[in-house]
């Protein structure tokens, strides 16, 4: 998962920013490197450091479950009674909202987004580029759906990641949606490896108060 997001985001996005880059300045002089361009070569991407680090689970009691973010002292954690989980790293422009919430009919995946997008304005799809779509079992026994991609991306402009996931059982709905940007070079390198790296080791990970009860087997409709 980690590799093919890494590696889509930037055959995807590399070409619009390798045609929106700037001309080049006079070449330097052979074998001469100048300290910009020694700097650049050395530097990783911003957000790579995530891999690097403890990820620890942040216990959301509102929402009733848990969730692991990498150890940083720059996120900050929105837990609040009826309202959005929100996770911000301003650094990395990343930001997660997630919520379970009750509904008044019987919960399915396209009724929990449609809900879940009255509450709140989350990425619209148009012009994305999905990079995978896939179901999962979270929280257990939901149809709920997990989706990465890219929003449409405008040439001179940062590059957007996303991973949403919707889903519904019963007469409940969870909703998350993750999204993270980055510009300048080495952009699609930074966004695939957070993506990927989200995915890995915050959203599968997620834990529910729920898992704890007996869930009775139902079958699934398709995506």
């Amino acid at each position: 998962m980690r590799c093919s997001c890494v590696a889509l985001v930037a055959a995807l996005a590399g070409p619009v920013i390798a045609g929106c880059s700037s001309n080049p300045g006079p070449s330097a002089a052979p074998g001469a490197t100048s300290s910009a361009t020694a700097t650049a070569q050395v530097q990783a991407p911003p957000g790579v450091d995530f891999s690097a680090v403890p990820w620890r689970a942040v216990d959301s009691l509102a929402q009733g479950f848990s969730m692991p973010l990498p150890e940083d002292l720059a996120w900050r954690v929105t837990d609040a009674k009826d309202a959005w989980l929100v996770a911000n790293h301003a650094p990395t422009k990343t930001e997660i909202v997630a919520r379970v919430l009750a509904t008044d009919g019987l919960a399915n995946r396209s009724r929990c987004e449609a809900h879940a997008r009255d509450l709140r304005k989350l990425p619209e799809r148009e012009g994305a580029i999905v990079i995978e779509k896939r179901r999962v079992d979270l929280p257990s026994g939901f149809d709920t759906v997990l989706e990465v991609g890219i929003l449409a991306i405008k040439p001179g402009r940062p590059i957007t990641g996303y991973v949403m996931a919707f889903g519904g059982w019963s007469k409940r709905c969870f909703a998350y949606v993750l999204t993270t940007t980055a510009s300048g070079r080495g952009a699609e390198e930074a966004v695939g490896d957070r993506l990927a790296l989200f995915v890995e080791r915050s959203f599968l990970k997620l834990r529910f108060g729920s898992d704890l009860s007996p869930v009775v087997p139902r079958e699934k409709p398709p995506i």
